[in-house]
């Protein structure tokens, strides 16, 4: 059932050296890019309650802190979003690692966290890069998630204006040509009325780029073409319309508005091109379509 030691002298050991070779270079190739293993009975976490005080285990760390490094000056390269994703999983990796018996436990912990900070920093890079390749879709997700998770972030506003500008640009793909700057205000002034029993938001890029909400409009109901609409939408003066006025500067500006409360209804769009001495009104109405549900126009 077993040999002894002393009968086998030398090749007791023999293994040892290859092994955790073997081990560390197996384990190394998987540090951030297969998502699928389980660092906590992998390749390195073997060599490091196996062979704790090898000249392998001893190599973990420094390459899991080297290849954060790496990975962060990615984050300024062409495929930020493939970096932000190798940090996230090694991260977890560097998490999940045995690192007691190789007394580098506290090292790697430390290593989890700044791979967390690069990743904070890495998303707001992805969403961008997103945005810059047309992939809307993305770039909203990847801004929202980014505006939910990092309240306190320096580029939170503009990650804001971007999820907004991604937005509008999923109905309207001009409106995504540039990164909405961080402009704000102008002097032409522009009424929204809301002539629907909704509340809703609305959504403006260009220029300047921002959103807000009106409420329901007491009375108001739902039109059955668009024809009645452009005819009778917010021309009833015995109705309160929920209005409000913003102040935009002079240039094309785009406007998605959306049921607050409601993202399968369809959101209605408008390209307006603002100029200096002129007022401008947008009307929000619902249109009601063969009952299929509702179209939100300007």
């Amino acid at each position: 059932d077993s040999i002894s030691r002393q009968r086998l002298g030398s090749l007791a050991t023999w293994p040892d050296d290859r092994l955790a070779t073997s081990l560390y270079e197996c384990g190394i190739d998987d540090l951030g890019y297969d998502k699928s293993s389980n660092a906590e009975d992998g390749a390195l976490a073997q060599l490091l309650t196996t062979f704790p005080e090898s000249a392998q285990a001893a190599k973990v760390e420094p390459a899991i802190s080297d290849m954060i490094d790496s990975f962060a000056k990615e984050l300024k390269g062409s495929e930020p979003c493939a970096a932000n994703d190798r940090l996230i999983t090694l991260s977890t990796q560097a998490s999940a690692l045995p690192g007691d018996k190789a007394g580098i436990a506290d090292a790697l912990s430390k290593d989890a966290h700044k791979a967390k900070q690069k990743v904070q920093s890495g998303t707001y890079a992805c969403g961008v890069d997103q945005y810059k390749d047309d992939d809307f879709d993305s770039a909203l997700d990847t801004m929202n998630d980014f505006v939910d998770n990092y309240p306190h972030d320096k580029n939170r506003s503009s990650a804001q204006r971007i999820a907004i500008a991604a937005e509008i640009a999923q109905s309207i793909p001009a409106a995504g040509k540039k990164l909405p700057s961080g402009r704000s205000g102008g002097s032409i002034p522009v009424t929204v009325k809301n002539d629907s029993p909704d509340e809703i938001e609305i959504l403006y890029t260009g220029p300047v780029t921002g959103s807000f909400k009106l409420g329901p409009c007491s009375g108001c109901t739902t039109y059955f073409s668009d024809a009645a609409a452009s005819v009778s939408a917010c021309k009833d003066s015995s109705k309160h319309y929920p209005s409000k006025t913003i102040y935009l500067p002079a240039g094309t500006t785009y406007f998605l508005h959306k049921p607050a409360d409601d993202d399968s209804t369809s959101a209605g769009t408008d390209t307006a091109k603002i100029e200096s001495g002129y007022l401008y009104t947008e009307c929000a109405y619902v249109v009601n379509s063969f009952g299929s549900g509702f179209d939100y126009d300007l």
